[in-house]
C-alpha cells in the first residue's frame, strides 16, 4: 500500500507582524498545507486576521500569541481571527488576546454603556465555514465572545451559509465581555474538555437571531465553568421555521453559581410566552452545579432527559428560594410546557 504523501509545511516569516502581513502570508500558503508560525512569537494586530474561502488548511500557532490593540465599538466583525466560509480549517496551539480589561464585580450593566463594547469582536469568529477545528487554543479579553459562530451574511452580506461541523477541544477562555462561547446558529457544534473563566455575561449562549436559523446538534461536554454573571449554559429560543434540537449538555462542572442569583446555570427555553417554538431532544445529564434559584430549567422541550445531575443549592441569609427569586425557584429542576422528558437519578442537595 503506498505511503501517503507528507503534508507540506508553509513556514511564516519570523520578521512579519500585523494583521495585513499575517493575512497575506497565510494567503500565500496553498490549500492542503500546514501554516507554521515561529515558536512562541508575539504578534500585534489592529484588526482581524482573515482566513477566507480556504480548504484543508492547518494553522499551527506553535505557541504564539496574537494580541489586538483594537478598541472601539463597531458593527464590523473585528476580533483577532475571522474564518469566513471555506472547508476543513484547523487553528491550534495559539493564544488570542483582546483589550477587555475590566476588574471588580462582574456586571453587564457596567459594560453595556461603554463605547468600546461590541459583540462583534470575538477572539475567534467562525462564519459560514464548514468543518473547523479549534484545538489547544486560548482566548483572553475579548469585547465580544471567545468564540462566535454565525452565517457569513453577517460579514459580507452574502446569501446565508451557516457554520457547521465545529469541533472545539481543550480550549481555555477567560475574561470575556460577553460569552466564552456564542454559537448563535449552526449545526453539529462540539465544545469539549474546555474551560470558561470570568465571563462578564455568561458561559455559553446559543441564541439564534431569527426564526429561520438552524441550531441542531449542539454538544457541550465535560467543560468547566468558573465565574460567570448571568448565563451558565443558555439556549433561549427555538426557531419557528426550521429544526432546533439534538442538544446535549453533559458532564460539565460549574465551580460557581451565577452571579445573578436567580438565573439557572443550565437553561433551555428562555422566553416561553413570546416564543413557543419547540426544542427537540434535549439531554442534560451528569452535570455538577451550584445554584440559588432553579438549577436546571427546561421549557418547550419535546423529548429528552435531565438525569444523573448533582445540584447543590446555595443559600442567602434571610431568604428562601421563593423569597429570593419568586414562584418556582424552590424547584431544583423545573420542566414546563414539555413532554416526554425523563427526570431521574439526580442528586439534589
Amino acid at each position: 500500500m503506498p505511503t501517503p504523501a507528507a503534508r507540506p509545511t508553509c513556514e511564516i516569516d519570523p520578521g512579519i507582524d500585523g494583521e495585513v502581513a499575517i493575512t497575506a502570508a497565510i494567503e500565500g500558503c496553498r490549500d492542503g498545507s500546514t501554516v507554521l508560525f515561529p515558536q512562541g512569537r508575539r504578534y500585534t494586530q489592529a484588526n482581524r486576521i482573515l482566513v477566507k474561502d480556504r480548504r484543508d488548511l492547518v494553522i499551527d500557532g506553535n505557541g504564539s500569541t496574537f494580541t489586538t490593540t483594537f478598541v472601539g465599538k463597531t458593527n464590523t466583525i473585528n476580533g483577532n481571527w475571522l474564518i469566513l466560509r471555506g472547508y476543513d480549517i484547523t487553528l491550534k496551539n495559539m493564544h488570542s488576546v483582546g483589550t477587555f480589561d475590566y476588574t471588580g464585580e462582574r456586571s453587564l450593566g457596567r459594560i453595556s454603556p461603554d463605547p468600546d463594547f461590541s459583540e462583534a469582536n470575538p477572539n475567534y469568529g467562525l462564519y459560514g465555514v464548514d468543518t473547523v477545528h479549534l484545538i489547544d487554543v486560548t482566548a483572553y479579553g475579548p469585547w465580544g465572545d471567545g468564540v462566535t459562530t454565525g452565517p457569513d451574511e453577517y460579514v459580507d452580506g452574502s446569501t446565508p451559509d451557516y457554520t457547521r461541523n465545529v469541533f472545539i477541544k481543550r480550549m481555555h477562555v477567560e475574561k470575556t465581555a460577553r460569552m466564552c462561547w456564542g454559537p448563535t446558529s449552526g449545526t453539529n457544534i462540539w465544545i469539549e474538555d474546555s474551560s470558561c473563566k470570568d465571563a462578564w455575561y455568561g458561559g455559553l449562549d446559543a441564541e439564534i437571531d431569527n426564526p429561520n436559523q438552524p441550531l441542531v446538534g449542539l454538544h457541550v461536554l465535560r467543560n468547566t465553568f468558573d465565574g460567570f454573571n448571568t448565563l451558565g449554559v443558555f439556549v433561549p429560543v427555538a426557531a419557528a421555521n426550521v429544526m432546533t434540537g439534538d442538544i446535549e449538555i453533559r458532564d460539565n462542572v460549574f465551580l460557581t453559581a451565577n452571579d445573578k442569583q436567580c438565573s439557572a446555570p443550565i437553561h433551555v427555553g428562555g422566553y416561553a410566552e413570546s416564543n413557543p417554538a419547540l426544542f427537540h431532544n434535549v439531554v442534560v445529564e451528569g452535570n455538577t452545579l451550584l445554584h440559588y434559584g432553579p438549577g436546571i430549567v427546561l421549557d418547550h422541550v419535546i423529548g429528552g432527559s435531565a438525569k444523573g445531575n448533582t445540584l447543590t443549592r446555595l443559600h442567602v441569609d434571610g431568604f428562601t428560594p421563593v423569597g429570593l427569586c419568586g414562584p418556582g425557584a424552590d424547584e431544583a429542576i423545573r420542566v414546563t410546557n414539555s413532554s416526554n422528558v425523563t427526570v431521574d437519578g439526580n442528586v439534589i442537595r
